[in-house]
């Protein structure tokens, strides 16, 4: 066997996927009332790809089956920036649930969870997980982008009008 073929437990991986998973479950149990991530699916190829990389994603930060050593700085910058992209996660959302519902508060929220789940990746050398968090947020990105971008713009312009954002 390979020697940084090294199958273990990330601790750091299980807490970004716990920390990116709570606005998921305050949204399926409180929806916000202009909620365009309901209409935000694709062809069942397409979401059959994106729920197996998601999910091949989430497996792979928490169970890490390779590891290449890298230098510690590395490890701790990408690991601080995994938790300060959550960070902005949840701002994304808090403006979600405020009714704005811009172009880029949409692209944050699709794009942000693969980022970070990329950045605790590199963080622990685990290479197949950056693998699968690049090719989840690809697809992820590219479905939001498909279904929202032009209804984003419009209903942004709407809300703000309107005097409700």
């Amino acid at each position: 066997m390979p020697h940084w073929l090294e199958a273990g437990f990330s601790s750091a991986g299980l807490l970004v996927v716990v920390l990116q998973q709570i606005p998921g479950i305050i949204r399926a149990l409180w929806p916000p009332k202009v909620d365009p991530l309901a209409r935000n699916s694709g062809t069942p190829l397409v979401e059959i790809l994106e729920k197996t990389f998601g999910i091949g994603t989430v497996f792979l930060v928490v169970v890490v089956l390779a590891r290449v050593p890298l230098s510690p700085m590395i490890e701790a910058l990408s690991s601080a920036g995994a938790f300060l992209v959550l960070a902005a996660y949840y701002v994304f959302y808090i403006q979600y649930y405020r009714g704005i519902v811009a172009w880029p508060i949409l692209l944050g929220m699709a794009a942000f969870p693969p980022v970070a789940f990329a950045l605790i990746g590199l963080s622990g050398g685990n290479w197949p997980a950056i693998i699968t968090s690049v090719a989840f947020g690809m697809i992820h990105v590219g479905l939001t982008r498909k279904n929202l971008a032009s209804a984003a713009r419009k209903e942004s312009w709407t809300i703000r009008r309107s005097g409700h954002a």
